[in-house]
């Protein structure tokens, strides 16, 4: 999986426990990191960042192959945390 805003969101302890309750089990916070819209929301509401911030942010970050499995555990430990 490649977003750029996905290594913001999973170095984000409030981002992903914002996605966590999104997505509720495994299933559905994988689906919500698949959604740009989840991703994006989540760095809003949690990291309180604004539309302009979080799209410099994309375009600052490069594009980088994400293993869908890891940054599902990575959301589940960083939400308990």
């Amino acid at each position: 999986m490649t977003s750029p805003l996905l290594p913001h969101v999973l170095a984000s302890a409030p981002a992903c426990r914002l996605i966590a309750r999104i997505g509720g089990d495994e299933d559905g916070i994988a689906q919500a990191l698949g959604m740009e819209e989840a991703l994006r929301g989540s760095l809003r509401s949690a990291c309180r960042l604004s539309n302009v911030e979080i799209d410099a942010l994309a375009g600052q970050t490069p594009p980088q192959e994400i293993d869908l499995d890891g940054a599902v555990q990575t959301v589940l430990i960083q939400a308990h945390y």
